[in-house]
């Protein structure tokens, strides 16, 4: 069973392996969702973007779906949607990620950088 750290509330959690990071932290009474998104969210579907957490290493995660994929920033590749990240291993989560890049490297951004 994987121990997982989410350093933000300094807790750790040994949990069942292939389960979702929302689930698990649910069941822990940690937050995912900050804000108002703690009532207007999609329930664990991957469709509102608003459960993101850093996890290391990725190597014990399930590989990025298709709606990581489409609302996620591809610069930073811990940033995962803890709806759709499967735990198989030992890891270290942190809730409420900062960005790491500035916003003139985000995806959207790009065309003003190249031209």
């Amino acid at each position: 069973m994987p121990k997982l750290y989410f350093s933000r509330e300094f807790k750790e959690i040994v949990a069942p392996e292939g389960r979702d990071l929302r689930t698990i932290a649910a069941e822990q009474g940690l937050q995912i969702y900050a804000g108002l998104h703690q009532l207007l969210n999609c329930r664990g579907r991957g469709l509102c973007g608003t459960c993101k957490v850093r996890v290391k290493p990725q190597e014990v995660c399930s590989p990025r779906t298709g709606a990581e994929i489409a609302k996620l920033p591809q610069t930073d590749d811990t940033v995962r949607l803890a709806c759709q990240t499967f735990v198989f291993g030992d890891a270290e989560v942190q809730t409420f990620p900062r960005p790491r890049q500035g916003w003139m490297e985000h995806k959207v951004y790009q065309h003003l950088i190249e031209e």
